[in-house]
């Protein structure tokens, strides 16, 4: 039993890619669902990773009608330097600690959004959770919002830089 533990440890670590163990390495996963809890519920969710210097777009819709709105998926390459601005702000806004901030939704309807973040630099991991109803107001007071959002403005900037039709969306109403 122990050789096959050992073996599959193994097995994983030859898996890992080259650069999983370099000094530098910075990759960096935003995942934001905003949707409504209700009759029509729905949702739209947007995946944005960065790996090396490809910056991956991708955008789905679920519940009612979501044939409506065709899934986007879109690659876009990055300048080194704005690797090292987002590094820079992942360092400014101390997106390498995790928090999480979790406001409950009142009963019923509601409209409501969800934001995930990893981050890996320097072989630190960290990650960053909110979620609440996208109508609670003193949500944006709290610092994790603050810094998550930044960071979620950033990337749509040089996103938008390359594709004017994908827009920032505000998490909160």
């Amino acid at each position: 039993m122990k050789k096959l533990v050992m073996l599959a440890l193994l097995a994983c670590t030859l898996a890992l890619p080259a650069s999983a163990g370099t000094k530098d390495d910075f990759t960096l996963s935003l995942l934001l669902t905003i949707g409504e809890r209700s009759r029509d519920s729905n949702a739209e969710t947007t995946l944005i990773r960065l790996a090396g210097n490809t910056l991956t777009f991708e955008q789905t819709y679920t519940g009612h009608q979501p044939s409506r709105r065709e899934p986007i998926r879109k690659e876009f390459k990055l300048k080194t330097s704005e690797i090292e601005s987002l590094k820079d702000l992942v360092k400014e806004k101390n997106l390498l600690g995790s928090g999480v901030l979790k406001f409950e939704p009142n009963a019923g309807q509601h409209h409501y959004f969800e934001m995930n973040i990893s981050v890996t630099l320097k072989g630190i991991i960290s990650t960053q959770e909110l979620s609440g109803p996208r109508a609670a107001a003193n949500i944006k007071d709290e610092r994790v919002y603050q810094k998550s959002v930044a960071l979620l403005q950033e990337l749509y900037r040089l996103i938008n830089l390359r594709d004017q039709k994908i827009i920032y969306q505000e998490p909160l109403i």
